[in-house]
């Protein structure tokens, strides 16, 4: 059995990292999955037995999709995880809406202070993104 499946829903970002994949695509906001082929791989993940799936980006919470995605996978009996950034998590609407969904949501830190995540984004979200840390506590 597969433990865990990762779809990448997008390539658009709020965010643009150093070392970051998307920008090949130059974060490229038609890349976005269906809800039709997210449907199809989420059936195909469940079908097979995988307990976790993980939706990641680009920065998945762009994704229009998300929490109907998430709650069409914990439906399913699987466990939702999303891999943010955390700028828009950040928002209590949607950080509500995952956990009352049963989300689990894995928050990347990119650096341990404001100036040096400023540096390695290029953009000045430390203080969002522990807002957003502090409502997964």
């Amino acid at each position: 059995m597969v433990n865990g499946i990762w779809l990448t829903v997008n390539r658009k970002c709020n965010y643009r990292c150093l070392w970051c994949y998307a920008e090949g695509t130059k974060y490229d906001a038609t890349s976005d999955m269906t809800w039709e082929r997210a449907v199809r791989l989420i059936t195909i993940g469940l079908g097979i037995g995988t307990k976790n799936l993980i939706l990641l980006g680009g920065e998945p919470t762009l994704w229009p999709h998300l929490l109907k995605a998430c709650r069409y996978i914990v439906d399913g009996d699987a466990s939702a995880t999303i891999v943010t950034n955390g700028w828009k998590y950040a928002d209590m609407k949607l950080a509500t809406e995952a956990k009352d969904a049963g989300v689990n949501v894995s928050i990347s830190l990119k650096a341990g202070n404001s100036s040096q995540y400023k540096k390695l984004t290029k953009v000045d979200g430390f203080n969002k993104t522990l807002q957003a840390v502090n409502y997964e506590t």
